[in-house]
């Protein structure tokens, strides 16, 4: 098993993920880092460690390199995280203890660090016809918990403890680095599932800081925006309806997070880069 890890100057962070990875009751055989940023003194771990400097062209890139890395040099797993979140002890051990032959991806829970009975990322509900409701969202861990069968739930957000089987990344290819930030996570979901079901394992925890009122940049907003677009109309049957929402969403968001002046100023700056966003989202990657 391959863990890799993708990180942009947060160093204290990436020690704290390290040190809970080590901590493991079953360690991965190798630790990878993809750095982004400043270059990385003093990380130590017990486990085989291996850092690889990048220019930062987007968290696309990293994920890219990883799984890159994990398939040249024949791993059978690869679990991918962030720098910021950690995993419980027992993570990784039950993970690999749940993951079948005909799964392609089994994930961590990813919680709220400082309030344990809340998601940091909602999961959609799915119904019986295995639709997946984007409206009304799962946000408590009491809510999967009673929601799932047999600590399951059937959907996963990718690079936040996930484990992924390297057999099927060779069959799908990697993550597409056009993508650069925002939304190659979802289209590796769509990718991903069409070699097998993903699953949230509920059991598995993965901490991680709250992103409810991290501020958004401009750049940052365009990708969101434009990539949301993007995956709606390759994977969604109702593409005008799901790209109405996610443009009220995002500006609700923007404004939630930014403020009101931030987003006026946004909306009417010489850039357009609003409706940038949304023209580009048109187009195929």
């Amino acid at each position: 098993i391959l863990c890799g890890i993708v990180t942009c100057d947060r160093t204290e962070l990436l020690k704290r993920c390290i040190k809970n990875i080590n901590n493991q009751n079953l360690p991965p055989d190798m630790i990878l880092i993809v750095n982004h940023g400043k270059i990385l003194v003093n990380i130590n771990s017990n486990i085989k460690l291996n850092i690889i400097n990048q220019n930062n062209n987007g968290s696309a890139a990293g994920w890219n390199r990883a799984i890159d890395y994990a398939i040249k040099n024949d791993f059978d797993f690869i679990w991918l995280m962030d720098d910021d979140g950690y995993p419980e002890k027992d993570s990784l051990s039950l993970l690999t203890k749940n993951f079948t032959k005909n799964l392609s991806c089994i994930s961590s829970l990813v919680i709220n660090e400082n309030h344990k009975n809340e998601l940091v990322f909602s999961m959609p509900k799915i119904n019986k016809k295995n639709i997946f409701d984007y409206i009304f969202k799962i946000k408590k861990v009491s809510e999967i918990s009673r929601l799932s069968n047999n600590c399951l739930y059937p959907y996963v957000h990718l690079f936040n403890g996930a484990l992924i089987s390297v057999n099927v990344l060779k069959k799908i290819g990697n993550i597409n680095i056009n993508y650069r930030i925002y939304g190659e996570e979802v289209d590796y979901f769509y990718r991903l599932k069409q070699y097998g079901p993903l699953y949230t394992l509920i059991t598995s925890r993965h901490y991680h800081p709250s992103v409810s009122k991290k501020m958004i940049s401009e750049k940052n907003i365009y990708y969101l925006l434009r990539n949301s677009i993007i995956n709606n109309n390759k994977y969604s049957k109702f593409k005008l309806l799901k790209n109405l929402i996610i443009i009220f969403v995002t500006l609700v968001r923007v404004f939630r997070r930014n403020g009101l002046i931030f987003l006026i100023k946004f909306l009417f700056n010489n850039k357009f880069i609003f409706f940038k966003s949304i023209y580009d989202g048109h187009k195929k990657l």
